[in-house]
């Protein structure tokens, strides 16, 4: 197994490492910004304080799982559409998903680490966590561009068939979740785990089949 093909694990390992820092986080700080009842912001700085290591934990985790991603990416333009600029903006979009778990998990950081001397400002810190993170427009935007870049590159690679379905299918969602959550019709966060999902998917299926060809697989 090359170093390259070897990358594409990084995707099964971005989604474990992002699911489990994510509810890491949750419990930590008591349900998400999102949720109700809030705490307010000048009790939500103790929440933080009180289980900052699970807080610590969870962001610890993200940037892991940005580091993952990044490798995934390296081994997805190897695999998919080599030499296609196709194949490249497939990587750049997982690189901007990657960008974005790590804004999330530094300013998870920084929020727990202002929350006794400024603890208005740690409530804002984790909001904007929140709002430029894995769950935000952004990142089902960045994540519809690498799946569909994917799609566009996939002639041109050795992909299994059905793979090349499903991934037009979560495109397709992921598309529609950024027009949706992009409007505010429906509230950020509900459609990232598409991208995730494919990503798991994605990295097992490629390195196990990887030369099986998209006209000939079943």
């Amino acid at each position: 197994m090359s170093l390259s093909g070897a990358g594409l694990l990084g995707g099964p390992v971005f989604f474990v490492l992002w699911f489990v820092g994510a509810q890491t986080l949750f419990f930590a700080t008591g349900g998400t910004i999102d949720e109700t009842p809030l705490p307010t912001p000048d009790e939500f700085p103790n929440v933080l304080l009180t289980h900052q290591s699970g807080a610590y934990l969870g962001a610890t985790m993200l940037l892991l799982a940005a580091a993952s991603l990044l490798w995934f990416a390296a081994g997805l333009r190897d695999r998919v559409g080599p030499g296609s600029s196709l194949g490249l903006v497939a990587v750049l979009g997982a690189t901007g998903v990657a960008i974005l778990l790590v804004l999330e998990g530094g300013l998870v950081v920084a929020s727990v680490n202002i929350a006794e001397d400024t603890p208005e400002l740690a409530w804002l810190v984790y909001r904007l966590s929140g709002a430029v993170g894995f769950e935000s427009v952004g990142s089902t935007f960045l994540g519809a561009v690498t799946v569909t870049g994917v799609l566009a590159a996939s002639p041109r690679s050795t992909i299994p068939r059905w793979f090349w379905w499903l991934t037009a299918v979560f495109g397709a969602a992921l598309v529609a979740g950024s027009i949706l959550e992009g409007f505010g019709v429906v509230p950020d966060g509900r459609f990232p785990i598409f991208f995730g999902l494919w990503a798991f998917i994605a990295g097992f299926t490629l390195l196990a089949k990887p030369g099986t060809s998209l006209s000939t697989s079943d």
